[in-house]
C-alpha cells in the first residue's frame, strides 16, 4: 500500500520518494483501492529494484528502504554484498539503508544479512523484540539499520520504548558479533537465501 513513502510525504513534506515495484498490478491496486495518488513528490518506477538502483546517482538519496519479499524471503539478488554496495554508493554523507527482513529457526539468513550489512557499512543496528534477538522465540520480522556515520540508536530506542515496543536495538561490536557468530557474508556468488530461512513451525 506504499505505506513509507505516504508515511514520508505525510510527516516531512518537501520530501520526495521513489518507489521500485516490480509488479504494475501491485501500482494499480494501491492507486484504485488504497487511494495512491503519485506525483512529483512521489512516484512508483516499475521493474526490478537490482536494475534500478544501478541507475541511482551517486550520493543522491538520504534513505534507501528495503521492504521486498517474494513469499517470507528477500529475492536473493538483493541481499548481496555487491547490492548493498550499490545502495551505499547512491547515499548521502550520513544517508541511511533500512531493510525489513523474516528469518525463524537459527537465524541464518538473518544473521548472513548482518554480517553482509557489516561488510560495506561502517555502523549497523539489528532491530527485533529481544528475545527473537537472543533465538528464544521462533523468529518473525527484523529491521535492519546501516550507515557511514554512527546511527542514532539512542533515539530508535525511546521512540520504540514510548510506543510501548518490546523492540531493542543491537549495534555494538559485540552484539552484532554475537549475533551474527559464523555466518557468511552473501555475495553474488553465494547467497542461498531460500536455503538459509527456516520454515516457521
Amino acid at each position: 500500500g506504499f505505506t513509507m513513502p505516504r508515511w514520508i510525504e505525510a510527516t516531512r513534506p518537501g520530501s520526495t520518494s521513489v518507489v521500485f515495484e516490480l509488479d504494475p498490478t501491485i501500482v494499480e491496486l494501491a492507486e484504485d483501492r488504497l487511494g495512491l495518488v503519485q506525483s512529483a513528490d512521489l512516484r512508483a518506477v516499475t521493474g526490478d529494484a537490482r536494475v534500478h538502483v544501478r541507475e541511482l546517482e551517486p550520493a543522491s538519496l538520504d534513505l534507501v528502504i528495503g521492504d521486498a519479499f517474494g513469499g517470507e524471503a528477500v529475492p536473493w539478488h538483493l541481499t548481496t554484498r555487491e547490492f548493498v554496495a550499490q545502495i551505499r554508493d547512491s547515499l548521502r554523507p550520513g544517508g541511511v539503508y533500512a531493510l525489513n527482513l523474516i528469518d525463524h529457526g537459527d537465524l541464518g539468513f538473518a544473521r548472513a544479512e548482518v554480517a553482509t550489512l557489516r561488510a560495506v557499512f561502517d555502523h549497523v543496528a539489528v532491530i527485533a523484540p529481544l528475545a527473537r534477538l537472543d533465538g528464544l522465540t521462533n523468529g518473525g520480522n527484523f529491521v535492519l539499520a546501516a550507515s557511514d556515520d554512527p546511527l542514532p540508536v539512542d533515539a530508535i530506542q525511546a521512540r520504540n520504548t514510548s510506543r510501548g515496543d518490546d523492540d531493542t536495538v543491537w549495534s555494538t561490536d559485540a552484539e552484532l558479533a554475537t549475533f551474527v557468530g559464523d555466518a557468511e557474508v552473501l555475495t553474488d556468488e553465494y547467497a542461498p537465501v531460500d536455503q538459509l530461512i527456516t520454515p516457521e513451525v
